[in-house]
Order: structure tokens, then sequence, then C-alpha cells
């Protein structure tokens, strides 16, 4: 129900309102941001529920907003909002009163209560592009204690049914049930000089032009229109001041020791409040922000604080894992809102780390032009790179198999397995160590980004099936996995040293930039994998939210199991949640349906307008080899092992893996595999970067390879000419 804003984000508008998310992107920016917390629409809809509005804007009429409000302000707040709210507050409160000096002693009992705050209506349709809903909602400042910061969060609440603010929303076409508010609490600031500062002019449209009106005193004062204030306009780009109006400033608004706010008429004040060096600066940490969190600022923390860089990516998904629990006591119509607003929200997030993956890309680009080494020749620098989620997962999975004990898994099938696994009956070590694993990587499986598929966690037989392929092998073996990353460790080390010496005999600066660029690409590009790492945790928390919604459905006698949830969209189970009927046979024919095209046994990779595919017509290259996208370098002869489906594989080291395609469901397979053979993708699929990355030769886009090459067939890949070639 609380968040910090620096949990807070652009893309968690519908859980935290305008003000609250476009705050979590200051912090993001470094801009300097009071510290607070926000109370999110959840609690809002929870005592709106409680209130009865639904019902109050169904009925619609006059009176509407007053009716609205004193249902609200009527309501009490439960307990367990009341008790987050109160948390929030005190902690704010011993974060002021001891500071950052973690030695300090505790605030004595009745200072915690005392620190100020401003109290923030954020709502869900608030500082949009096309409407702002400036000054609709209410602000208190100056609240101190917990009592008066729950009364106020009230009364943010009751503000969203202002005639003010439902005059507004009907005439911007907003529609009254679809809006929620969040309520933000900030330390107050003892500001001397406030005011607003746009960082385009508002009037010409000059993107290069801040616009800064400020008075002294309170900000209430200026956004209120309350005072003429003292304008200002600047150049962002030179901090030229191109205007300077001066204001009457006969209002200050400032507040008071205890708590609240006083408002003084004042005779007309000469100059101005801001001086020039203040509107500068000012000018210029807007130009900052500017630069909002857009790529470069991205591209910059990679390249000079690659350790915060990746510090940030841990903490996304720290506060991905926040977000995506669901009260246990959630009903099935707030476990759907969750889940659509995850969906909705986690999505930008997520995609803030490429540019940062793509950093390293470029780096690597950047030190094979430097160093005159073409990028096939470069492409060991890439093998065994650190900080990839998938490589850690298989690695973390080799490194279980040798902790465990051996038996049941050398001889059991991988049915008897998880029968064993899911009755807690494996050996102590395997089932403590296994469960662990799941624990951090359960959410994954194969066809992950399918909603409807199930995780590991729930059928745990791909995992239990690789751990009995590994517990087949020796480990310390050359093809052993810990060896082969060691390997492509050190074979990175001398390709980055070769490109290095290449550069120096160009000069001593290009070997430094190419050493340094060859290092951060080291440290950066394993991040890739990290954006669909996270994806498959937002969907795999959607899908056990939704799943407990399938349950419920059963229980009602609205659907025949849980799963079949995953055959409705979200308007149809938000009717089968209110109780409206008739959706076994929707799911009957939507099954049908599936089960059909599971069945299809080729699908082309490309086929015209006409119906014709193209592919359909390739046969074997001249030489008798089978042609397809080289994916991989390296030659490899080893016998051919066609899965089509990874569960219960079963793949001898050294072998050549030949399949349809792979997610990171399959790279457990590839540890062991000798070289890798694909129907479909290019040369940036996931499977041919993985590949690259554990040296494994790999041809992919080989049109119909799982039945053109025949299992146990001797096959030689050649992944540099893209050719497979099949001993007779």
């Amino acid at each position: 129900m609380v968040l910090d804003l620096s949990e807070v984000h652009g893309g968690m508008l519908a859980e935290a309102g305008g003000k609250a998310a476009n705050l979590g992107e200051l912090i993001r920016a470094g801009l300097p941001v009071p510290p607070g917390w926000v109370v999110t629409t959840d609690a809002y809809r929870r005592v709106a529920a409680q209130a009865g509005l639904e019902e109050l804007i169904a009925e619609g009429g006059d009176g509407l907003a007053a009716r609205a409000r004193e249902r609200l302000l009527a309501t009490r707040i439960p307990p367990d909002i009341a008790h987050a709210i109160t948390t929030a507050y005190e902690s704010l409160s011993i974060r002021e009163t001891t500071g950052t000096d973690e030695n300090a002693s505790p605030a004595k009992s009745g200072e915690m209560d005392r620190v100020p705050v401003a109290v923030r209506s954020s709502a869900t349709a608030e500082d949009l592009p096309h409407a702002s809903f400036a000054g609709q909602q209410d602000t208190y400042l100056n609240v101190t204690g917990a009592q008066a910061v729950l009364d106020a969060v009230r009364r943010c609440w009751a503000s969203l049914w202002t005639d003010r603010a439902v005059a507004y929303r009907e005439a911007n076409g907003v529609d009254h049930a679809g809006v929620s508010l969040a309520v933000v609490v900030q330390e107050m600031v003892d500001a001397r000089v406030a005011g607003v500062m746009f960082t385009a002019n508002p009037v010409t449209g000059t993107r290069h032009e801040a616009v800064i009106d400020a008075a002294p005193g309170l900000g209430e004062a200026v956004v209120s229109g309350a005072v003429n204030p003292d304008r200002f306009v600047a150049g962002t780009r030179t901090g030229e001041i191109r205007e300077r109006q001066a204001g009457d400033k006969r209002l200050l608004i400032r507040a008071l020791p205890g708590g609240g706010t006083e408002r003084l008429d004042l005779s007309p004040q000469d100059g101005f409040c801001l001086t020039d060096d203040q509107v500068r600066e000012l000018a210029a940490l807007g130009a900052r922000f500017g630069r909002r969190q857009r790529v470069p600022a991205k591209v910059l923390r990679a390249l000079t604080r690659p350790g915060r860089a990746l510090a940030y990516t841990r903490k996304l998904g720290e506060d991905l894992g926040t977000h995506l629990r669901v009260p246990a006591t959630a009903t099935p119509a707030e476990r759907l809102r969750h889940a659509e607003r995850m969906l909705a929200t986690a999505f930008p997030a997520i995609v803030s780390i490429m540019p940062l993956a793509l950093t390293g890309y470029g780096l690597y680009a950047l030190a094979a032009r430097l160093s005159g080494t073409p990028l096939g020749e470069l492409q060991d620098v890439l093998r065994s790179v650190p900080n990839n989620p998938t490589t850690e997962m298989d690695l973390e999975l080799w490194r279980l198999s040798t902790r465990i004990e051996p038996e049941p898994f050398r001889e059991e099938p991988v049915d008897e397995l998880v029968r064993r696994f899911r009755a807690g009956a494996l050996p102590p070590a395997a089932q403590r160590e296994i469960e662990a694993f799941l624990e951090v990587y359960g959410h994954r499986g194969v066809a992950e980004i399918d909603l409807g598929v199930p995780r590991w966690s729930e059928e745990p037989g791909h995992i239990l099936g690789a751990l009995a392929n590994y517990l087949r092998m020796d480990p310390d073996a050359d093809l052993a996995p810990a060896a082969q990353f060691a390997r492509g460790e050190e074979a990175a080390r001398r390709a980055v040293a070769e490109a290095v010496a290449a550069a120096r005999r160009r000069g001593r600066v290009r070997a430094a930039v190419v050493r340094f660029a060859l290092g951060r690409a080291r440290r950066l590009v394993g991040l890739r994998e990290l954006p669909k790492f996270y994806l498959v945790k937002v969907l795999a928390g959607v899908r056990a939210s939704m799943l407990e919604v399938g349950g419920h459905l059963v229980r009602e006698g609205m659907l025949d199991e849980p799963r079949d949830v995953f055959f409705l969209d979200f308007a149809e189970l938000e009717s089968a949640a209110a109780g409206k009927g008739g959706w076994r046979e929707t799911v009957a024919a939507r099954r049908a349906v599936h089960e059909r095209e599971r069945r299809r046994g080729h699908v082309p990779r490309i086929m015209l307008s006409d119906g014709t595919e193209p592919e359909a017509a390739a046969g074997a290259a001249p030489d008798g080899a089978i042609t397809g996208t080289p994916a991989s370098s390296g030659t490899v002869t080893g016998t051919a092992r066609v899965v089509l489906d990874p569960v219960g594989a079963h793949l001898e080291p050294g072998e050549i893996l030949v399949c349809p395609s792979t997610d990171p469901g399959w790279t457990p397979l590839f540890l062991t595999a000798g070289g890798l053979v694909m129907e479909m993708g290019g040369a940036m699929s996931h499977g041919a970067v993985v590949a690259r990355e554990y040296g494994i030769p790999a041809v992919v886009g080989v049109p119909d390879a799982t039945r053109r090459i025949p299992p146990g067939a001797q096959v030689t890949v050649n992944g540099a000419a893209g050719t497979v070639t099949v001993e007779t």
C-alpha cells in the first residue's frame, strides 16, 4: 500500500498517479527530491469500495461530487492501511531526526511524530500530456504528526470529488469510474523562495529555453495564482538570461511552528527574489533532467560508473519483486486489476536496461574498429561474460549437481523424480538444493513468454532431467560446464590481449581505448538477457495470481479447472469474477483451436502473400551440405541429437543439439552440447547469442532441420560458413 518514491517510475501511473510517477523519474535522473513515499491507488480503491462509490457513480445525477466526498470523509481507513501510513511516516521521522549517521542515537519518543511533511494528491488522471489537471486535487502543507497525516490523506482522497475536479474530468472526457488517487507524502522544505520551472518554454515551445516563476515563501502562492511572481527566461545551452520581469509579490505563505501555514499580505516588493546565478543554476538543473532520463544519460552511467549501472539493474529487480506481491486477502477483482497493472507498467522499466547492454555492444564494435580486428575474429571476447542471468542460472544448476546425492537421478525416470520431489522424498541435500534453486529461478520455463505455459516451479521435470544429465558427467572432465566456462574466460582474455596488441601497433592511445572498451563491453553485454529475465519474472507472478483467480472461479462453478483462465481475456475474467457465467463453452472452443495448432508439425519462417514458402524450394548446397545462417564460428563433428521438447531430454556431452528453436529454458542443454543447429532464428536470436558466449559452433535458420537430419547421424557443423553436413 505504501512505496518509497525511489521505487516509483514513469510506468507506474496506474499505481502511483501522475505526481508520484514523475517524482520517481526526477529521483532516477539524480535531481534533489525531498524524501518521501506514496500511498498507492490500491489503498484508495479499498476505501472507495467501503464507501460504496461504485454505486454512487452508477447512479450519477446532480450532487454526485458532494455525496462522494461525504462518504469518503466518513469512511474509516482500514487498520492495515493506517498502520502502513503511520509506519512510513515514523520511518521518515527517524531518518530526519537521526540524519544519515547510522551511529546516531534514536529519536526520543514524541520527536518522531513532529517532522513536517507535505501531503499531496497524485491522481491517475494528472500530469498527462493532453491534460495537466493542475490544481484539481488538494495538497496540505506543513502537516505534523501521524494522526494529522492520516487525516490529510483522507482529505486528499475526498478532493478527487471536489466540484471543480468532477467538472474538469467531464470537460476532458475522463470517466469518473476509471480515475483513482494516490497520495504523496514528502518532507517539507524550509523554502525561502519557491516556484515553478518549465524546461521548455510553454508559450513558444522553444526546447532550449527555461521559464521560471518564483516568489518568496512556499510555492503554494505561485501555483495557486495568488501572487504575481518574478518571471525569468534563460537559455539552457548558454545560461543567458533573456528576460526578467519583476512581480509585485504581495502575498507570502509560510510554515507555522507546530504545523499548518499562514498567509501574509505584504506591500509590493521591489527587486527580484532570485539572483542571476541562481537562475542560471536552475536552468542548468532543468537541462540536466532533460538529458531524462534519455539514453545518453544511461550510456554515460554505463561508461563512467558501471558499478552504479549494475546496482540500478539489481534494484530494479528488487522493486519488481516488491510490486508483484499480492496480499493473500486480495479479492479476484483486485488480483485481476493488479495483473493488468503489472503487465501494463512493468515493461517500460524493464526496457530501461537495454541501453546499458547496447553500450557494451557499441564498445565492442568500437574496439574492433580501432584495433583493425574483424568482428568475427574478436568473437571470443564475448565468451563467458559476467552479469548474464541465463549463464548464471545454468552454472548454478551445474554446481547444484555437484552438491547433491547422485541417486536416484542415475536410475529413475524423470516422472518418478518429479513424484519424489513433490512428495519431499528426494535425498535431503537434493530436496533442499533444488527447492532453493527454484526459489530463484522457478519463474523460468520453456516458451516462457507465454503466460499460459507452466513455470519450472510448477512442473520441475525439465530441471530434474537436466540434473540427471549433469550427474552422468565426470565433474572434472574437460566437457564439464564449469571447465568450459573457465576456458571461455581464458579465451576472452587472450582475445582482449590480441586486440590491444593490434591497436598498440597503431598507437598507445588506441590501445588504451581498446582495453577500456573491451573491459566495459564484457561487464555490460551480459545484461542483454536481464530484460527477458525480469519480464518472465513478472509473467510468472501474474500467472500465479491468475491461477488463484482460476481456483476461485472453479469453486464458484464458473470454470472446470484453474488453467482455463488463460483462455479468457481480462474483460471476460472480470465478468466471470462478477458472477456472470457461460464461459465454459468459450474456453472449450479456444482450447480446441490451441490443441490443433500445437499439433502443427511445421511453421514456415517466411511466407509470401500468395502463400508461397520460399525456403521450401531450397535444397542442399552443391557439396551436399544443408545451409543456414552462420551464428557462432567454429567447426565440430558429433552425433546429432534431435530434440523437439527439452523437458526430460537427454544430451550426451559433445552431441550436436538439433532443435526447432530455443529460449532460456533450453540453455541447460547448451552446457553439454558440442554444437547447435536450429530451424528458426538469425544471428542475433537467443540461441545464436548464447552459443557464441559458450563457444559452441552454431548454424541457425536451417529449414526443416529436425526432419532432414536423422537422429544419431554423424554431422559436421561449420558455424562460420553456415553449413551442416550429414555424413553418409
